[in-house]
């Protein structure tokens, strides 16, 4: 089944998944967990999850949009991955020497990479594939960028929505179009995302 209005089956996709994310909080928030960690994992890290994740994957599968990686750029992609959890290895041995510390950040770190691979697979596999099907790239890189920006983070300041998110939407559609690959920006988005927090 494929759709002819790509843009308003898009944003349908991305609400959606708010909706999922909303009532799959909802649903973690009755779990009662006394660490902070495990907190963390539990009411942001799963709900985003099955947010922005598990319910466009489904949605892929039922709209038939081709998720696949181009296998030249695999062994690249698992390169760049590989990078980045050395850097956290390094970011973990500098930070913090209590055990609750270090089991904080190695949450925060498994939090981080859980958001920028579901938040990639939504905005630039899903969303950004089934746009560019009847577009094509620029459009769809533009259309994905917004998407991502004022609809996936509508709780956000407009301007920080406008100054940073867009942009970002913007190189990483590129760097996914150019690559035809969704891992490098998974890394990147998970990267800039621990580098803001900690």
């Amino acid at each position: 089944m494929k759709t002819d209005y790509p843009i308003i089956t898009s944003i349908g996709i991305a609400v959606g998944s708010a909706c999922v994310m909303l009532l799959s909080m909802i649903v973690f928030s009755f779990v009662k967990l006394e660490n902070q960690a495990l907190q963390l994992l539990c009411y942001s890290s799963c709900p985003m999850i099955m947010a922005t994740l598990i319910f466009p994957f489904f949605c892929a599968k039922v709209i038939q949009i081709n998720t696949k990686c181009d296998n030249n750029n695999f062994k690249s992609a698992i390169i760049s991955i590989t990078g980045f959890v050395i850097s956290i290895v390094m970011l973990l041995a500098i930070k913090g020497t209590s055990v609750e510390s270090k089991t904080l950040i190695i949450a925060l770190i498994v939090h981080y990479i859980a958001v920028g691979i579901s938040e990639e697979y939504l905005s630039r596999v899903v969303i950004l594939k089934l746009i560019s099907e009847k577009y094509g790239k620029v459009a769809s890189i533009v259309i994905s960028a917004m998407i991502f920006s004022f609809i996936l983070h509508n709780n956000e300041s407009f301007i920080v929505n406008c100054m940073v998110r867009t942009p970002l939407g913007l190189v990483f559609g590129y760097i996914t179009n150019k690559t035809n690959c969704s891992y490098y920006t998974m890394s990147l988005h998970a990267l800039y995302d621990l580098v803001v927090v900690l």
